[in-house]
């Protein structure tokens, strides 16, 4: 009995947990690459979007932080592009 303390016993057959480990496997590589991906989303915003992303640990929230970030640097682009076009200038000139 005291020999049998320090084995591993298996309450289901091997192909089942084997089944459940991969399950977990896979729930556990996209959840990283989510977060992974929510770090990239950030990438391409201004020093103090990025900044304030790095300081977020949940992903739903940095990638909440990112869009807003995005959407702000859309608004600048856009009222970028209405000024050159009231003006009437290009990158060209």
């Amino acid at each position: 009995m005291a020999a049998d303390c320090g084995r591993l016993r298996l309450t289901t057959p091997p192909f089942a947990s084997m089944a459940l480990a991969r399950a977990h496997l896979a729930i556990a590589q996209e959840a990283a690459r989510r977060r992974l991906l929510s770090f990239v989303a950030c990438e391409a915003l201004e020093p103090h979007w990025r900044m304030g992303a790095l300081g977020l640990a949940d992903t739903c929230a940095r990638l909440e932080h990112g869009l807003r970030g995005l959407q702000a640097r859309q608004t600048t682009l856009a009222t970028e592009v209405a000024l050159r076009r009231a003006v009437g200038t290009t990158d060209d000139e």
